[in-house]
């Protein structure tokens, strides 16, 4: 019998399910020292990782034909994909995004990963580590269970942004539920946000400034886009090439120093893009999300 009908058939009998062995020697009419050798050759070929003591879960044909393809695109997210699943053999979904994905990383790019948990996870900073470490790259990593992240699509508008560029690997097809209208809300947050990157970068010391500066035209970048439906974070990225210049942009990134003159045409280039979003916003209404999310936040 081929590796390949095995897991197919295991896959329709099990689904996301956890199976023993056992219950694998009985589908397959094996004996269990011949189900453990399989079972053994299917995990190295990713189909499936362990769950726990003498139990496994079978990851779904589409997300093991995308684990194949990024195998022959991008060596260290497919390990770090991989390593993930090991950890976390019953997550709900993880997404690849950012530069990596898009192909267009360089030597400043870190490794952005979404991830999401049946549960809530204490503490996080350590996977962060762990996995920096084993494959030293510098990792963006957020984490949310699977009701944090029904709320955080809510108020969070970037991660329709991940999503939309991203590797998403789903097992338990919660990235493809019909997404919810963003309140006005978060719009409102983000554009604060904004704010404060702008005002801290006014007052901050001359090697920072920079970078505040430009982390505050991402964000209104994102808001401008956003509000027009497009989720295209790459876009984004080139429309800040443009205005700022690929040289300007580099030095931000790496760190150096800008002049005088190119601090002030920043800071006026934030100001501006805050008034018109702001401009923007207050022609918009607020919408039923808006009314759900005010009642979330008054029984918090």
């Amino acid at each position: 019998m081929q590796l390949e009908n095995i897991y197919l058939k295991s896959l329709d009998k099990f689904g996301k399910g956890r199976f023993s062995p056992a219950q694998f020697a009985h589908l397959h009419g094996l004996s269990i020292q011949s189900s453990k050798v399989l079972i053994h050759r299917m995990g190295k070929n990713f189909q499936l990782f362990r769950a726990g003591r003498g139990e496994y879960v079978l990851l779904t044909a589409e997300s093991f034909l995308k684990l194949q393809q990024l195998a022959k695109k991008n060596r260290v997210l497919h390990s770090m994909a991989i390593e993930l699943f090991t950890l976390f053999p019953e997550l709900k979904a993880l997404v690849l995004y950012g530069s990596q994905v898009r192909g267009e990383a360089d030597r400043f790019s870190d490794y952005d990963v979404l991830l999401i948990l049946p549960e809530k996870l204490g503490e996080t900073s350590g996977i962060r580590r762990r996995i920096e470490a084993k494959f030293r790259i510098k990792l963006h990593l957020t984490i949310y269970s699977e009701n944090g992240y029904r709320n955080a699509v809510l108020s969070e508008p970037y991660i329709r942004f991940w999503l939309s560029e991203g590797l998403v690997l789903d097992e338990g097809g919660i990235t493809r539920s019909p997404m919810p209208p963003i309140p006005k809300i978060a719009y409102e947050e983000w554009l604060s946000t904004a704010k404060t990157y702008t005002e801290t970068a006014s007052e901050s010391g001359a090697e920072k400034r920079g970078r505040y500066y430009l982390t505050a035209l991402e964000i209104l970048g994102l808001i401008r886009s956003a509000l027009k439906l497009s989720y295209d974070y790459g876009a984004v990225r080139k429309q800040l090439e443009g205005l700022l210049g690929s040289e300007t942009l580099a030095r931000i990134r790496g760190g150096r120093r800008l002049g005088r003159g190119e601090e002030k045409l920043l800071e006026k280039t934030c100001k501006s893009e805050i008034a018109a979003i702001n401009a923007l916003l207050r022609g918009i209404g607020y919408n039923e999300a808006d009314i759900y999310w005010k009642s979330r936040l008054a029984v918090a």
